[in-house]
This record gives C-alpha cells, sequence and structure tokens, in this order.
C-alpha cells in the first residue's frame, strides 16, 4: 500500500489568529494521490489561514472493500481523533444500476469510522466520470450514475459529500478550456487535482474558497474560476451536500478531532475478540442483532437477550453487528 503523510501547518502570528484546525485521513486510491492533491488542500487552507493535518493511505485501484480489510486503514481510523474519513471507491466501484445502498464494504468502514471517532464524520470523495464515457455510454450518464450511487451512500448512512465530480461538471460546461483529465482521459490533471482540493476545502472548513489565495501551477485566471467554480457548487449549497446537517448529533464535541456520536446507545466487548462478544441495551427486550461479514452480507440474527453469541468458529477479521432496521452499529474484529 502507498502510504503519503502530510504534516500540520501551524501559524502562530495575528495574521492567522482566526484560523481553524482540521485533522483528517484520505482513504483513496490514485484519484487521491495524483498530482499530491492532499497537500494541494493543505496549502489552500494555509493561504486562508487555516490549519490541516491530514494523512493518506491510498493504493492504485484499491476499493472500498480492499480498505476495508486493510489492518493498516483499520489500525489508522481506530486511531481517532479524526474530524472526517475521507472515503474514495475505485473509479468505476459505482458505475451501474442505482442501488439505494451500492457498497456494502463502505457502511462497513464508516460504521468503524463512527465507533472510533465519535466526534467526527465520514465524507466521501464524490468522483466523475470519464472524459468521454465508459463503454457505449457517455460521460453525462457515466458521471450522473457516480453522482447518484454517492448521495445513496451519503442518504443511508447520514454521512457528509465533497461532491469533486458535481464542481467538475460545472467547470467543464462554464469553463470548456481548462483540461480537468490527464491524457488517459481517467485520471485528473493538476487543473483537475485542484479541482477536488478546493471542493475538499470548502467542505472540511465550510469557508468560500474564493478567499484563498493558492493557485498551485496554474495561471491565477484558472484557479481563480475553478475556486469560484467550488463557491457555487460547493459553499453556496453545503447542506445539498449534508455539509452541516449532522451537527446537531454531536454533544461535547469543541475541540479538534472530533467524531461522530452514536445514535445507538450500546457497546460490544471485548473489542478485538476472540470466542465472545458482548453486548448491553437498556430496554431492548424486543430488539434483533445481526452479524454481518464484511462484505456486508447477513450470516445470523440473534435475539438482544442473549447479550452474547459464541464468534470461535468465524474466521480472522472484521465484523458487523448491528440493530435490525438500524442503519449504523459496531464494528469487531475476530482474531
Amino acid at each position: 500500500m502507498k502510504v503519503k503523510w502530510f504534516f500540520l501547518f501551524l501559524f502562530c502570528t495575528s495574521t492567522f489568529a482566526y484560523g481553524q484546525v482540521k485533522y483528517v485521513v484520505f482513504i483513496g486510491n490514485s484519484y487521491t494521490y495524483y498530482n499530491n492533491m492532499p497537500q494541494m488542500v493543505i496549502d489552500m487552507a494555509a493561504s486562508s489561514g487555516d490549519s490541516l493535518y491530514a494523512e493518506s493511505l491510498t493504493a492504485g485501484g484499491a476499493t472500498f472493500y480492499v480498505h476495508s480489510i486493510d489492518t493498516i486503514v483499520q489500525a489508522k481510523i481506530m486511531q481517532g481523533n479524526w474530524d472526517f474519513v475521507i472515503l474514495q471507491g475505485q473509479s468505476l466501484e459505482l458505475w451501474g444500476s442505482s442501488n439505494p445502498y451500492p457498497s456494502p464494504a463502505a457502511g462497513v468502514l464508516d460504521s468503524l469510522i463512527n465507533q472510533y471517532n465519535p466526534c467526527g464524520e465520514t465524507m466521501f470523495y464524490m468522483t466523475w466520470g470519464r472524459k468521454n464515457g465508459f463503454g457505449t455510454y457517455t460521460y453525462e450518464t457515466m458521471d450522473s450514475m457516480i453522482h447518484l450511487n454517492y448521495m445513496n451512500l451519503a442518504d443511508t448512512l447520514n454521512a457528509v459529500v465533497s461532491p469533486v465530480s458535481a464542481v467538475w461538471r460545472y467547470i467543464r460546461q462554464m469553463y470548456p478550456s481548462i483540461e480537468l483529465y490527464d491524457p488517459d482521459e481517467s485520471h485528473p490533471s493538476v487543473a483537475g487535482s485542484y479541482a477536488a482540493a478546493c471542493s475538499f476545502y470548502t467542505a472540511i472548513f465550510r469557508k468560500d474558497p474564493t478567499f484563498c489565495t493558492y493557485n498551485s501551477t496554474l495561471s491565477a485566471a484558472d484557479a481563480s474560476n475553478i475556486r469560484s467554480a467550488a463557491k457555487l457548487i460547493v459553499y453556496d449549497s453545503l447542506l445539498n451536500w449534508h455539509i452541516g446537517e449532522y451537527d446537531s448529533l454531536f454533544v461535547n464535541c469543541t475541540g479538534t478531532g472530533e467524531q461522530e456520536i452514536e445514535k445507538e446507545q450500546w457497546n460490544i466487548y471485548p473489542n478485538p475478540a476472540t470466542t465472545t462478544i458482548s453486548f448491553n441495551f437498556k430496554n431492548e427486550s424486543n430488539t434483533s442483532i445481526q452479524l454481518y461479514n464484511s462484505l456486508g452480507l447477513l450470516l445470523k440474527e440473534y435475539d438482544a437477550t442473549t447479550q452474547s453469541i459464541n464468534i470461535a468458529h468465524l474466521s480472522n477479521g472484521i465484523y458487523f453487528l448491528k440493530q435490525k432496521g438500524k442503519q449504523k452499529g459496531k464494528i469487531f474484529l475476530k482474531q
């Protein structure tokens, strides 16, 4: 796995006294690491007096499932204290027919994020359609389906979205001279990565990107137009992407490294576990507990009043327990 580390820029002068500090980890593939995109977000934040600490765990072509079973990814999420854990699927992973829950593995990652980061949020990196489409399908058709499936994931999991593809689509329409694609017509050019960085800066800090002065290697005119596109698509419509929608779910989360508060007030222990996993509920005598594997396949259903289940027969790996009828749940590691 290709691992990139991006370090915190701290500014102590009064010029930057108003700035925010955020901690994020990018989990993705080449669409993330091309052109050192996370570093662009760091530089963009710095130009506006904000500070970003960002780490990246990326592997070419990696899917949500590949990340969900990667122990390095699991450990990084379980480290906790992230304001956002950013998830990016493979470029064709969410291409296909509409599905209200298009990637069970993304749900597994989201549950792990919620469990170990109770004041932070999952953020999905909405990627784009290929320059001239895929197979017999046009760019517009491909891009629209990817957009829909990322929104379905976010809606299902109460997650936020960095709508990079929507920013790209606007730029393609309004500024066609700006080349967003690498010559392979799939990966981002420098301008494409810069557009992604503008979307992420706006989504993470909830600030107008047009006040940023960082241009990367782009002309001032192109950089300004891209920032304006991000303002219109992201900043002017934050709630369209669930940005800020779930703030009311957070309590006692005023510092950095904040994580989302679990809505189901129950716990599982021990974790990791070897032979038995236990759980506790209050006034939940009619609750059923469902056990899923890392692919999102239901393995078995239990009466919650049993308070524990035998897992000795399970293969080592990551599993998901949730109350029947609930979207979120608890992750545990069998070892």
